[in-house]
């Protein structure tokens, strides 16, 4: 009876740490910048977050929301000559999640109708769901 309990209880370690090793990581990037170099690292490193098979959110904050807007005109990116608009939108069809702050978005003098359409307005139920499911959070 023991030895069946064992290998019972052996088995189903295993078991669990096959399901875990099999779950999508995920990483929720803050950004809080439209800096022409912090904010084009932030999208990149999402992207390629994406290109690993993470599960990747992005969530615009303070200045950082202006990434977001349709007026905001973002210079090309060095690296791979596209800008933050053309980016997010690569993220976005990639399978990756844009929510902007919605506080933010109205303290810089936007509102909903400025975004462009792969932001999503957050709320909290979005950003705390999104930090708190998420296997690692990092800032830009």
């Amino acid at each position: 009876m023991k030895k069946l309990f064992f290998t019972l209880l052996i088995g189903l370690g295993l078991m669990s740490a096959a399901a875990t090793a099999a779950e999508k990581q995920s990483i929720f990037v803050n950004v809080t910048s439209s800096d022409n170099v912090k904010a084009p690292m932030a999208v990149m490193f999402a992207n390629q977050g994406l290109q690993h098979g993470l599960d990747m959110t992005i969530f615009l904050n303070t200045e950082g929301v202006r990434l977001a807007v349709k007026g905001f005109n973002p210079p090309a990116n060095a690296q791979n000559g596209k800008n933050t608009h053309e980016m997010l939108s690569m993220f976005v069809k990639n399978g990756g999640k844009v929510l902007v702050c919605p506080m933010c978005l109205k303290a810089q003098g936007y509102d909903k109708s400025d975004l462009i359409p792969e932001a999503v307005l957050s709320d909290a139920n979005k950003t705390f769901g999104g930090i708190l499911s998420s296997d690692k959070v990092i800032s830009f």
